[in-house]
């Protein structure tokens, strides 16, 4: 709500920002609402600021494709989001989830970062906990986040299950198991993307394929390619189990789950019951 026009009031706000990094030698700036700041004081920022030091800079917007073309580098998936709330009360399926990636491809620079989110503080707070909203769903919505292109957000307690509405405006606690299922989850998760660099951000990671199966509008079946690695993800988004002949991924080559190591075999079709999913990692 402050005058952008006035080029003195650009000056002051561009050198606050540099204050944190000269002072705190901080990497960079999530900032909020960025859609309603001029797009042409980001980019004079960001150059600017990129003149001390290569700054990241996330944008808390997806309205405003013109400010990923230059000022930031990562926006949030806020589409991504509401369609997996949608699919998980059964009122989007797998079709929509295709267009929605091929929107992203048409619409983003393969440089540009995704943020991908089950959750963050405005949802949790405002309108509920990933098990409100995901049900059963959390894991496989959480694997969709890790596993697809962008980088995956963790919002406080939920690599431990966190399972209430924190307070927005006062100090609230949680409680942090020692043990938990969703610690192990989530160490398999952050192990996997960032051990192998088909799942790395941005032009770092491998191709994105989404498969078509005949089973297409419950099962959602990706690959995920480069030189180096060579993985299948195939996630059950139906309400009912869903049978997956591994033939018709087009494996090539020997493979096995990451989650419980067992080899695929693609004579031998598999059931997935709903939000049950594999990750097919080829063995080397």
């Amino acid at each position: 709500k402050l005058d952008y026009d006035n080029k003195d009031l650009r000056e002051y706000m561009i050198d606050a920002m540099k204050f944190w990094i000269t002072e705190t030698d901080i990497d960079g700036f999530r900032c909020d609402v960025a859609g309603d700041v001029p797009c042409d004081f980001w980019n004079e920022a960001r150059e600017q600021l990129d003149g001390l030091k290569p700054v990241f800079m996330l944008a808390e917007d997806e309205k405003h494709d013109s400010l990923v073309e230059k000022a930031f580098d990562m926006n949030y998936s806020w589409k991504l989001y509401h369609l997996m709330n949608d699919i998980a009360k059964g009122t989007k399926t797998v079709s929509d989830l295709k267009q929605y990636f091929e929107y992203q491809d048409t619409t983003y620079d393969p440089a540009i970062y995704k943020m991908n989110f089950i959750t963050n503080h405005d949802e949790n707070s405002w309108n509920g906990t990933v098990f409100e909203r995901l049900g059963d769903g959390v894991k496989a919505f959480a694997l969709l986040t890790f596993t697809v292109p962008g980088m995956p957000l963790i919002y406080t307690g939920q690599e431990v299950g966190n399972n209430k509405r924190l307070e927005f405006f006062e100090k609230d606690t949680l409680t942090w198991p020692v043990h938990s299922k969703w610690r192990s989850f989530y160490h398999h998760l952050i192990k996997l993307k960032k051990e192998h660099s088909v799942f790395w951000n941005g032009t770092s990671g491998g191709s994105f394929n989404i498969i078509d199966l005949k089973n297409d509008s419950t099962v959602f079946a990706f690959q995920r390619m480069n030189d180096d690695d060579d993985f299948y993800v195939v996630i059950n988004f139906g309400g009912e189990p869903a049978t997956v002949n591994l033939k018709d991924l087009g494996l090539e080559g020997d493979f096995h789950d990451y989650f419980t190591a067992q080899p695929a075999d693609p004579d031998k079709p598999v059931i997935l019951n709903t939000y049950d999913y594999m990750v097919l990692m080829e063995d080397y």
